[in-house]
């Protein structure tokens, strides 16, 4: 007897911040969606603190559609911390320290320009914050507690039948006019995993630039400070005497590629950065050392789309560390693109980049 076959509107493999509001999204619209995940503890928005920072960079650059993206992102977890009565964004002013006078000259620039004024803060000087070298204030910083989301909008799906845990091997897909993995079948699978993209046969040829990058958890008993503090690296206060430190970059090399594996480096250049952003702080023990790989595009947008050959085939990625500001925004976006015919915006279309 041939096994009965259940059909999906959508598979998603990936349940990372992606493909979790992708496939809530999807729900919300009527669709019928199965998440495919691995359960990899070391999956990029695990690891991720949630920053989240509309100015970035050493030049203070701030993106053209960034106020958009907060609106969306505040919307949307905003809705999703009252459906879980939880709350899942933080808002926290941004301490960025005057580490060298180049950066000061960019503040003072940026300070003057119209688009930047709802962002760009006061100096304070070091009577004002503490730190010697004093810096100024960013506004409209927060971050997102990015786990407790997933577990939440993990069980969500798990109580509707929509997750299933396992590995997902690209040998056992058959394309037609619709999918079909194991005795599944879907009118469409979205591939929201994040680097492992570069294993994806058909889509590796995405021009993706991860990188990893290593975080420490910790706990005081000394005060920490009321900002988030930017200075190369980070220090995120949070509740409890709790603070998350980071963050490394490491870039793969032809002979040394990228490995989800912690270092002994990475924590020392942490505990280094941790005596600059935080001076005072020396009663503490560091919890977790965590490490994850960021799923970074080369142009540093996102990478949405659908297969050239097989358009049942689609891939929702490559959101770097800016996922908690970005995600809300475009699964709103692709969502209205896959059910409502609406054209997908050429800046984040794969078609910029495949030929």
């Amino acid at each position: 007897m041939q096994s009965q076959i259940t059909h999906y509107n959508n598979l998603i493999v990936g349940q990372g911040l992606a493909g979790s509001l992708l496939a809530w999204r999807l729900m919300q619209a009527g669709q019928s969606v199965l998440v495919i995940d691995n359960d990899n503890p070391c999956a990029a928005s695990r690891v991720a603190a949630g920053l989240i920072n509309p100015v970035t960079g050493k030049r203070l650059v701030k993106d053209p559609m960034v106020e958009s993206y907060l609106a969306a992102a505040r919307e949307c977890y905003a809705e999703l911390g009252e459906q879980f009565d939880q709350v899942y964004l933080r808002e926290k002013p941004m301490l960025r320290l005057f580490d060298n006078d180049e950066i000061k000259q960019i503040w003072l620039k940026r300070r003057a320009e119209p688009g930047y004024q709802h962002f760009i803060g006061e100096e304070l000087s070091p009577a004002e914050c503490g730190y010697p070298q004093g810096g100024f204030l960013q506004h409209q910083t927060a971050y997102l507690s990015v786990t407790l989301l997933l577990n939440a909008l993990r069980q969500w799906l798990i109580d509707r039948s929509s997750m299933m845990t396992t590995e997902f091997d690209y040998r056992e897909l058959n394309l037609s006019e619709v999918v079909r993995w194991h005795e599944l079948s879907a009118d469409r699978l979205i591939f929201c995993e994040g680097a492992h993209v570069s294993q994806n046969p058909w889509f590796n040829t995405l021009p993706m630039q991860p990188a990893k990058g290593e975080i420490l958890t910790g706990h005081s008993k000394d005060r920490l400070p009321q900002w988030i503090i930017n200075g190369g690296q980070w220090l995120l206060p949070l509740d409890e005497g709790l603070f998350k430190l980071g963050a490394t970059y490491t870039w793969p090399t032809d002979d040394k590629p990228l490995v989800e594996e912690i270092s002994e480096d990475g924590k020392s250049t942490l505990l280094n950065a941790l005596r600059r952003l935080c001076p005072t702080l020396h009663d503490y023990e560091i919890i977790s050392h965590d490490v994850g790989i960021r799923p970074n595009s080369r142009d540093k947008r996102p990478y949405i789309g659908f297969h050239p050959k097989h358009p049942c085939l689609a891939v929702f990625n490559g959101f770097g560390s800016r996922g908690s500001l970005l995600i809300p925004y475009y699964a709103r976006h692709f969502v209205d693109v896959l059910l409502n015919n609406a054209s997908l915006e050429p800046d984040v279309d794969i078609k910029r980049v495949l030929v």
